[in-house]
């Protein structure tokens, strides 16, 4: 254990605390360019040519990756979107499994959006939302024509489906027309007057009495 007491006075002669933070803030940056340099253009090696999804490709996942951050809490959540007009499935298959996934449905995109954070695995999370659709079109096809007289509720999305008001082009300001303004100008006549005044300068008498 080390003796404060025995310590020897600080002669000035070593780096202060704060100096040693830039240090390590200067070793860091040199790492990440070393790791440019030399390792990134091995990559080159991996490069694979982009290929558009297929048809049968129709799930889309997205997820988002803090950097610095590892143990974010938002990190294994992954949010899944799909085409309605994409899934294999019947008019009336269609209209059972949009009732089966409710406020999911985007009715103006025509896209379901759902999400999950319950594991923390990334990779758990892609699998429950994988499993959960197939589910769901599998329940969709199961007697269809039941729920077929069940309307849909869109309530929740009326704000969205609520149609923009615009200014009515009738209401607008009609253009001003060019009207030539004729005005006279009269030019004052001034009258300078000049007023002479006589300064009268009293007169004073000093008399000596003997």
């Amino acid at each position: 254990m080390l003796d404060v007491s025995n310590l020897e006075e600080f002669q000035f002669d070593d780096n202060t605390t704060t100096g040693y933070n830039v240090l390590e803030a200067q070793r860091e940056v040199r790492q990440y360019l070393r790791i440019t340099k030399y390792e990134l253009p091995k990559l080159k090696a991996f490069v694979k040519p982009f290929q558009p999804p297929s048809k049968t490709q129709i799930l889309r996942f997205r997820a988002t990756t803090y950097i610095g951050e590892p143990s974010h809490p938002a990190a294994p959540k992954v949010v899944m979107t799909v085409d309605v007009n994409s899934l294999p499935l019947t008019n009336p298959e269609r209209h059972k499994f949009l009732l089966l996934v409710g406020p999911r449905y985007d009715p103006v995109k025509k896209q379901v959006k759902m999400s999950c954070e319950k594991f923390q695995d990334r990779s758990q999370n892609f699998k429950w939302l994988s499993d959960t659709m197939d589910k769901l079109i599998n329940e969709a096809k199961k007697d269809p024509e039941s729920v077929s007289d069940v309307p849909l509720d869109l309530r929740y999305a009326a704000k969205n489906l609520k149609p923009k008001l615009r200014f009515p082009k009738e209401w607008n300001r009609p253009a001003a027309k060019n009207t030539a303004i004729t005005t006279t100008t009269t030019t004052p006549t001034t009258v300078a007057v000049v007023n002479s005044t006589a300064a009268t300068a009293p007169t004073t008498t000093t008399s000596a009495t003997a």
